[in-house]
């Protein structure tokens, strides 16, 4: 007889695994030293990991586990507006993170549905992308939109009800909804001032920085993935995020009402289709951004994948931002933390934009706005660029 899942995920194997992810690529970093709401860090809770799993599987295995508040963050947008994340405790972490392995099937299961790309295992943006310029081959017209605020208008009746119609796992579902109904613990006048300004509500929505977060998304669209297929259509969805693609105009101002109808069933909107909004409709011959890139015609004839120019000036800006000494104070990138950062930024950028046709001009903007930051910081130490010897400019990283 095959254990309740509760069982499996306060096994030591479980959340040991889920640890390992947890802090994967992190305790070297700032972050390790990042407090949560319980006053324990990444760091910290690694120095007695052992006595910290064992409390985890004693209070899952008794019931006593529930999961506490979450520490907010606002992270800034190019547009000048705030993103919000919520970091849970990290013994929160570890737990919403074995639920998910636990629940994440490895083929895709449910969740591989042929629309949805994003927190889909063996799927990625690439992916999306590569169906993307198959879809706009046969069907050059597109409509593209995200929904507006969706994590935080995510109706948790709704969800809570999906999580006890399709999880069999019974045994999890007071964790489920407890992780559903985590809130934020905001310390300070100006973050409560902040959320409000965000419209973020007790008891609506659920929250980004959770592990079980994305997961919580995905349940929460299934219906509408599921009347994507049943219609037929050529879409793809990553998140929040929608692109659809027709034969004509027509279809494609038809899809709008379609998303319209279909998302208002879930207490959901998506914005205005209007000059500047983030709902557009591409005629067979316009680059139709998706997910940073551009689904553009190809000099050969057909589409191609581009890096958008204005993804590629957010690159730049995003380079840049570490030759700004307060910026990396508020990173907690030090002399000792600064070069191995922005090497990975780098190198990640690259790695991630391979696929796309002007990969190679990215490499080498990339190689150029690292030397423009080098140069920056060495500025900012009061340092003249022109008066270094050439193993100083070398070892500084301006040549």
């Amino acid at each position: 007889m095959a254990k309740p899942a509760i069982e499996v995920i306060a096994s030591s194997t479980a959340l040991n695994a889920a640890w390992k992810r947890v802090s994967r690529g992190k305790l070297a970093g700032p972050s390790a030293f990042r407090l949560g709401i319980d006053g324990e860090s990444l760091e910290s809770f690694a120095q007695t990991l052992e006595t910290h799993l064992m409390q985890l599987s004693s209070r899952l295995r008794s019931g006593q586990f529930k999961f506490g508040s979450l520490q907010p963050f606002l992270i800034p947008k190019s547009d000048g507006k705030n993103r919000l994340i919520c970091v849970p405790n990290v013994g929160d972490r570890v737990v919403q993170r074995a639920i998910l392995d636990y629940l994440t099937p490895k083929n895709g299961g449910w969740l591989a549905n042929g629309v949805s790309f994003g927190f889909v295992p063996d799927l990625g943006v690439p992916d999306a992308v590569k169906l993307a310029v198959k879809y706009r081959g046969t069907r050059p017209w597109v409509f593209k939109t995200d929904i507006t605020a969706f994590f935080d208008r995510i109706d948790r009746k709704q969800l809570l009800d999906r999580v006890r119609s399709q999880l069999r796992q019974r045994s999890l579902h007071p964790l489920i909804e407890s992780a559903i109904g985590c809130e934020i613990l905001a310390q300070s006048e100006r973050m409560r001032k902040s959320l409000k300004a965000m419209d973020i509500r007790e008891g609506r929505g659920v929250r980004q920085g959770m592990p079980l977060s994305p997961f919580f998304a995905n349940l929460v669209l299934a219906p509408f993935d599921r009347a994507c297929t049943e219609r037929g259509l050529a879409a793809i969805r990553y998140a929040d995020d929608l692109i659809f693609f027709a034969a004509s105009q027509v279809e494609a101002v038809e899809l709008q009402e379609f998303c319209l109808k279909q998302l208002d069933a879930l207490n959901l909107q998506i914005p205005a289709l209007g000059t500047g909004s983030k709902t557009q409709i591409y005629g067979p011959d316009e680059p139709a951004e998706f997910l940073g890139v551009e689904l553009r015609l190809a000099i050969a004839g057909g589409y191609e994948v581009a890096i958008s120019p204005s993804h590629m000036q957010k690159i730049k800006q995003r380079i840049y931002s570490y030759g700004n000494l307060q910026e990396l104070r508020m990173r907690g990138l030090d002399v000792t933390r600064f070069g191995n950062s922005l090497r990975s930024s780098v190198a990640a950028y690259g790695a991630t934009y391979s696929y796309c046709s002007n990969s190679q001009d990215l490499l080498n903007h990339l190689d150029s706005w690292r030397k423009v930051t080098m140069t920056s910081i060495v500025k900012a130490l009061g340092l003249d660029p022109g008066k270094l010897t050439a193993d100083q400019r070398w070892f500084l990283g301006v040549d």
